[in-house]
């Protein structure tokens, strides 16, 4: 069954008097337990498509329907409350918040909309999965690059999404973390979250279902 079909979608900018495609009729099918991988070099719009997918930036064109719902059909709220409830989104970067624990960062994403329970044993079940349970109780400016990507990684997954959308997530960490953090990836396909990685690293691609490239805004 498809979860995710995203249909012919462009992102076309203007520069100038010209324009350019960063997305150029892109077009993927994924289902609920799939892990699909895209690479391509910096600039080839991987991003953007993702972040097309996301509902965190519309189309010039094309279509992104979740669970029979086109993206573009919702207003702000109901995309925002869409991507807490049922998409997991790791961004390049960190984007932790400073005045936050590790754990409370992680369990943010629980508190946003009204929710019944305590998410701290699955923030601590994650954070022990990618390997950094000791600094549950630490701010960001004591953690380096790799453990705050990591922490980005754990409150992805901490609302147990259905779509797992990840940019770059293994690219400020060493080969054994990288290793670590595609497994959990795998194992979260396995259980019938539907999983996006964009990576750089051809190492990972083994553990993915399917490899598309990105070139010049076109995926093949």
């Amino acid at each position: 069954m498809t979860l995710l079909d995203v249909k012919s979608v462009s992102k076309r900018y203007q520069r100038g008097a010209a324009h350019f495609f960063a997305v150029e009729n892109a077009s993927l099918a994924l289902g609920a337990g799939e892990f699909v991988c895209v690479t391509g070099h910096s600039g080839s719009g991987k991003s953007t498509l993702l972040n097309i997918i996301a509902g965190l930036l519309p189309p010039s064109a094309g279509a992104v329907t979740f669970d029979a719902t086109e993206l573009t059909s919702l207003g702000d709220a109901e995309l925002s409350y869409l991507r807490n409830t049922q998409i997991g989104y790791i961004p390049q970067g960190h984007s932790v918040l400073a005045n936050l624990t590790v754990l409370e960062n992680v369990c943010l994403p629980f508190y946003l909309y009204p929710r019944v329970g305590n998410p701290a044993d699955r923030a601590g079940e994650l954070l022990a999965e990618v390997g950094i349970a000791h600094l549950a109780h630490s701010y960001p400016a004591e953690l380096s690059g790799g453990e705050l990507r990591r922490v980005s990684i754990a409150r992805g997954l901490v609302n147990a999404p259905r779509l797992l959308i990840a940019d770059e997530p293994t690219g400020d960490l060493d080969r054994r973390n990288s290793d670590g953090v595609m497994e959990l990836f795998s194992a979260v396909a396995k259980s019938g979250t539907a999983v996006l990685v964009v990576t750089h690293e051809t190492e990972s691609l083994r553990y993915c279902d399917r490899h598309l490239q990105m070139e010049n805004g076109k995926l093949t």
